[in-house]
């Protein structure tokens, strides 16, 4: 499954088409930061396939997020969602450089759309 290839051969999916069951029995919540890591294991795996090699990139269930609260700054939040039993998230507390990171990232999102 951390393939990403669906139970037919060489269709994969990623992203909101997913439905990740994690060990606790929720599922991988819906979030860009996941489906961007998706992608770049089934392009390694496709790109392996095409080039006569057996694909090995497996995703991980790791995941993090900026959460701006206001006054210039942001939280970070980061998690291992394949931990046994269940996720671990950590969770910083507020600071000015993360809110620093956040407007980097967003950056770096901008040029995906433009």
């Amino acid at each position: 499954m951390d393939t990403l290839e669906t139970r037919f051969p060489h269709v994969f999916a990623i992203g909101d088409l997913t439905a990740i069951r994690l060990m606790n029995g929720m599922l991988l919540p819906k979030a860009g930061v996941f489906a961007e890591a998706e992608a770049q294991v089934v392009a390694e795996n496709i790109a392996a396939e095409i080039e006569g090699v057996k694909p090995r990139a497996r995703f991980n269930g790791n995941g993090f997020c900026y959460i701006e609260v206001g006054d210039g700054m942001a939280a970070y939040g980061s998690g291992d969602f394949y931990a046994y039993p269940g996720p671990t998230i950590t969770l910083q507390p507020p600071a000015p450089e993360y809110k620093h990171a956040k407007e980097q990232f967003e950056r770096v999102l901008d040029t995906w759309f433009n």
